[in-house]
């Protein structure tokens, strides 16, 4: 969302319109998270209707620690600074948050414990499993490039864990990848200043993308057993 205050307000209230569940923001909520004061005028206030009336659930962006004065993110989402991440069911649907700004190597407290989610019955016995976090492990941009560390370390487990969909956030476009039958999404586009696609040159290539600003909606329907995403646009439209 960032700096835009005005796209954000718009994205918002869209968003809204169409009743979901449950919200969840891939990272960077405002330009800079540690000032306070930009809280106020680049995130509450311009979801204050969203935010009134739907949860909104978010992973921790770079961003959340640029600025003067502690990190705010994990005072208004009241979870202990140093652990960003967390699991939650909704529906037939297993959602793992990651935060990409704490160590996520093998042996470190996030990737031993993204195990023990993976291996956990709630994991394994749901029908749809999503993680979200901030920087992507596959995008092609002019602000920036893959997450190699995230290539080393979570994308192995997200194809040995069945993991069906990552969104990502930090590049401000639309991307879509499919990579060893999962699918990659990069959703960066409610606020932050759009950057250019630049042509993959190392693979996974890119499926599709747009430097364009959006958001997704998610629509489950267990009786069907489908999982479907749209990305829509500031007009309205599935692009």
């Amino acid at each position: 969302t960032q700096w835009d205050k005005d796209t954000h307000r718009q994205i918002a209230a869209d968003i809204l319109e169409n009743n979901p569940g449950l919200v969840l923001h891939c990272g960077d909520l405002t330009s800079m998270g540690r000032n306070l004061d930009l809280w106020e005028t680049e995130f509450f206030r311009p979801a204050s209707e969203l935010l009134a009336n739907i949860p909104l659930v978010a992973v921790p962006g770079n961003h959340e620690y640029f600025g003067l004065g502690p990190p705010w993110f994990f005072y208004w989402f009241d979870r202990p600074v140093n652990d960003g991440w967390f699991a939650l069911e909704y529906g037939n649907a297993h959602f793992i948050g990651l935060h990409t700004g704490a160590p996520f190597y093998p042996g470190s407290p996030q990737y031993e414990w993204l195990v023990q989610d993976l291996e956990s019955a709630a994991c394994r016995e749901a029908t749809w499993r999503v993680v979200f976090f901030h920087e992507p492990p596959f995008t092609s941009t002019n602000g920036h490039t893959d997450n190699l560390a995230a290539q080393d370390h979570l994308v192995p487990l997200f194809e040995q864990y069945g993991v069906d969909v990552v969104f990502s956030g930090h590049s401000h476009v639309y991307e879509r990848y499919f990579h060893n039958g999962v699918y990659y999404i990069v959703t960066g586009g409610a606020g932050g200043y759009l950057y250019t696609l630049v042509a993959d040159k190392t693979p996974p290539i890119r499926e599709f993308g747009l430097s364009i600003h959006h958001y997704c909606i998610v629509d489950v329907d267990p009786a069907a057993g489908t999982l479907r995403i749209s990305a829509i646009d500031m007009t309205g439209e599935i692009f």
